[in-house]
């Protein structure tokens, strides 16, 4: 059984094993996501933002990802989603999915997201599915 939570502290130690995944794959946003988040830069800690992350019962980290704002004050933008391997296709991103949009609802009237790859296109497609807050 899984549990999705907000992070209010990122620890290196729970993120490493997604981060050195995500880079076997070539992606290089978990790595921003740490590096940013050591240095302050980016802590999902300004008013509407949110970091989530769904964990297993031992407390590992199984999926990640955030909102931000941007310049338009009713738009969030989803940031740095991520999904081990093992997890995929079982419903653990589509439960980081739900958690961050029932977030983003307190908030934001639209969420973005952009993406360059066909997973991430795939993640926008099945949003379609949602309501239309998108």
């Amino acid at each position: 059984m899984s549990s999705c939570k907000r992070i209010m502290y990122l620890k290196q130690e729970e993120l490493q094993p997604l981060l050195e995944e995500s880079k076997e794959e070539g992606f290089r946003f978990l790595q921003r996501l740490w590096d940013d988040y050591e240095q302050g830069v980016n802590c999902f800690h300004e008013q509407g933002e949110v970091l989530m992350g769904v964990y297993n019962e031992e407390g590992r980290l199984l999926a990640i990802g955030g909102i931000n704002r941007t310049d338009q004050q009713s738009v969030g933008r989803l940031r740095r989603f991520y999904v081990t391997r093992s997890q995929r296709r079982k419903g653990t991103g589509g439960e980081l999915l739900e958690a961050l949009i029932a977030y983003a609802t307190t908030s934001y009237t639209q969420l973005v997201l952009f993406t360059d790859t066909q997973i991430g296109d795939e993640l926008t497609l099945k949003g379609l599915e949602y309501p239309r807050f998108f």
